[in-house]
């Protein structure tokens, strides 16, 4: 790097992971800045370094197995999990060798059954040559046999696809947090936000601040809070929104019982709906952009009509 001699020693040791660091994440700095960011103008990316330098990034899950650099700082709940996770692909694994042994065990015995079953009626009820066994009702209950096997295991695959494809795939963009000795779906001395428009709330409610790794608001408990007027705001947050929620369900916009099952579509279209009726039951003209008030003022416009 130009003038690297120039830093002093302590950053020095810095600047090779600074390095690695913005080239790994170069596709995701060009996807998310704009192309006139500053940090395009520095001379690892002006330069053509990024590219030039890309295949020397090693990255390796907690361990890298290439040089040996083993990642620190990392919560006890995330290695478990990782722990959780290869454990379960190493069960799954098995079970799979499982089937197709047995698959390959039954193709074998299937093969030797109209011997077996010959043999077996002979001894069981002392028949010579009197009856004679159909080879082509074998044959049959044989094919039967099979088709069921391949069935039964093109079923086994439909459900694991499906069972794979129903994870969130947002999942990972979402973080849990340890303080105070327990699991938080926020950070610690996170602030319940109280300037917030009836729509981002909404969007916020359930489906999370991906950009701050915290989870859709829904999980948020008293407990995660810390003081009293975070406390007040999400109370004041949750009778909006549960105010909102009734109103779809009563105009026939929500038809699970629960708000997660839905689509997006299906739930932003839920929030249009019951937003209007939301205005009409607060006396008010819809004559600004959807869910502009602030759920505060929403809050307290509730509180006048109960009165």
């Amino acid at each position: 790097m130009p003038g690297y001699d120039n830093y002093p020693e302590s950053f020095q040791t810095c600047i090779p992971f600074l390095l690695a660091s913005l080239i790994y994440h170069e596709q995701w700095l060009r996807k998310n800045l704009h192309s006139d960011h500053p940090i395009f103008l520095q001379r690892v990316f002006s330069g053509g370094y990024a590219n030039s330098l890309k295949s020397f990034v090693a990255v390796g899950n907690g361990v890298d197995q290439c040089c040996g650099m083993v990642a620190t700082g990392i919560p006890h709940h995330i290695l478990l999990a990782e722990r959780l996770r290869l454990l379960e692909h190493s069960i799954e694994s098995v079970l799979k060798r499982k089937l197709v042994d047995l698959e390959e065990h039954l193709e074998a015995q299937l093969d030797h059954l109209p011997s077996k079953l010959s043999a077996s009626l002979r001894s069981e009820f002392n028949i010579e040559e009197a009856v004679t066994l159909s080879r082509n009702d074998l044959e049959q209950m044989m094919a039967s046999l099979r088709q069921e096997i391949i069935s039964w295991r093109t079923v086994q695959q439909h459900e694991d696809t499906a069972e794979h494809q129903s994870t969130p795939a947002s999942a990972s963009a979402f973080e849990t947090f340890t303080w105070g000795g327990r699991l938080h779906p926020v950070p610690q001395g996170f602030k319940f936000p109280v300037t917030l428009d009836v729509k981002t709330l909404w969007e916020l409610w359930w489906y999370g601040d991906t950009l701050n790794g915290i989870r859709p608001y829904h999980h948020i408990k008293g407990f995660n809070l810390q003081d009293s007027s975070n406390l007040t705001a999400f109370c004041k947050a949750k009778k909006v929104l549960k105010k909102i929620e009734s109103l779809a369900r009563q105009n026939g916009c929500v038809h699970t019982a629960h708000l997660t099952e839905m689509s997006k579509v299906d739930n932003d279209r839920a929030f249009s709906v019951s937003y209007v009726k939301l205005l009409e039951y607060l006396g008010r003209t819809n004559n600004s952009a959807e869910g502009e008030l602030s759920y505060i003022t929403v809050y307290d416009l509730l509180g006048k009509k109960c009165m």
